[in-house]
């Protein structure tokens, strides 16, 4: 989709759904424009002056050390941190084991030994983060028993020996069979450079070189679905069932254009895909799900970052919202659905854009709606377990 093309989308008046119980509250706005906007920068800058009416913030600084400009003290933008159960997908750098050296185990153990997520959840996430130790991270597909693999430059150095990574040439690179451990890690996003080159300079303390390549989102996608890469970082969303077929069998491994993206091959994983395929039960899928997760994680085939069981977002003070303003499970995306124009507060937000001295009020930045909603719920379901309770 080329950048600065808009999207119209009108709402019919003849839908025959319209007041089926599901759609009661839904679809409320009459006209959405939908404007492509590459550059994320370039996109806050026009959410500020007001040209786009909501901004999904996906990154802690801004969100701790930029949204407090004049709007957002006087209540004309809100910002929301939303705690929901939205499906979290995996993020982090994926390793082409198809390629040298990343077909040894021991060495893709040993990047993630070097990757320091704990330092860069403190120092640059201001602790707003939770490390990945799982493809399906915060979910109930989850395998609890996961290892969490931390930052540790020795036993990266004892894996890195057991491969063959034991000596090293006169510029102090780790060598094998005299040629130097050098590797080449892709990303698109020039915001990613923050923590990258702490990685970067991890490596090169242990005499790895690491070169990072800048290109377009396009680019990066093209190189990964023709399997031209050796590490890229990159991420996926969450869906609420997950479907490991696309991703994990072993007959796309060596295929271009899939999912199966670091070439994992698992004749067990293809026989649990199978079974989860066919099973009916939640317990069931979820039993499956959580040893397919332990295999591949086991596996490391990517150096898994964080993850925020929170959407965080900025709007203009003009919209209605049901309350947890999104679906249990969903996120920024619900916003065109469920919200409203106000008519009342577009007139307030008029009023105060023209006159300084009007102040709107910030509102909460936090809402645990759902949070406090699953307590309910628990207590509702202990109350009816227990007997001679009423009902």
């Amino acid at each position: 989709m080329d950048k600065g093309n808009t999207i119209h989308i009108r709402r019919r008046n003849d839908y025959w759904g319209e007041k089926q119980r599901r759609n009661v509250g839904t679809a409320n706005f009459d006209d959405i424009q939908i404007v492509v906007v590459r550059d994320r920068n370039i996109e806050f800058e026009m959410f500020k002056k007001g040209d786009l009416d909501y901004y999904f913030v996906n990154r802690a600084q801004m969100w701790a050390e930029e949204l407090n400009f004049e709007e957002v003290k006087r209540g004309l933008i809100q910002k929301r941190r939303i705690w929901n159960h939205s499906p979290q997908g995996v993020q982090g750098v994926a390793m082409n084991t198809r390629r040298a050296p990343y077909n040894d185990i021991r060495v893709r153990k040993a990047l993630r030994h070097l990757f320091n997520r704990e330092l860069m959840i403190e120092k640059l996430m201001f602790g707003a983060y939770t490390p990945t130790n799982s493809n399906w991270p915060g979910s109930i597909w989850e395998n609890p028993n996961n290892e969490n693999v931390k930052y540790d430059p020795q036993k990266a150095l004892q894996l890195l020996s057991e491969s063959g990574y034991k000596d090293r040439d006169s510029q102090g690179r780790l060598t094998r069979n005299g040629v130097p451990l050098t590797l080449e890690l892709l990303y698109a996003d020039k915001n990613s450079e923050r923590f990258l080159t702490i990685f970067q300079e991890d490596l090169r303390k242990v005499g790895i070189n690491l070169n990072l390549r800048l290109v377009t989102f396009e680019t990066l996608i093209k190189l990964i679905d023709e399997l031209q890469y050796e590490m890229a970082t990159l991420g996926y969303a969450g869906i609420p069932f997950p479907n490991p077929e696309t991703s994990l069998l072993s007959s796309l491994a060596d295929q271009k254009n899939n999912n199966n993206i670091t070439g994992f091959k698992n004749a067990r994983v293809d026989e649990l895909i199978k079974q989860y395929d066919t099973a009916y039960e939640v317990e069931d899928r979820i039993k499956i799900m959580r040893e397919i997760d332990s295999i591949y994680t086991n596996e490391h085939h990517w150096i898994y970052e964080w993850y925020a069981p929170y959407v965080r977002v900025a709007f203009w003070n003009k919209s209605g919202a049901p309350r947890g303003y999104v679906t249990r499970n969903g996120d920024q995306m619900d916003i065109p659905l469920l919200w409203w124009i106000d008519p009342e507060k577009v007139q307030k937000l008029e009023q105060a854009r023209r006159d300084a001295s009007i102040n709107l009020g910030e509102g909460p930045a936090e809402d645990k709606y759902w949070l406090e909603f699953d307590k309910l719920e628990e207590k509702r379901k202990g109350d009816s377990a227990t007997p001679g309770s009423s009902k």
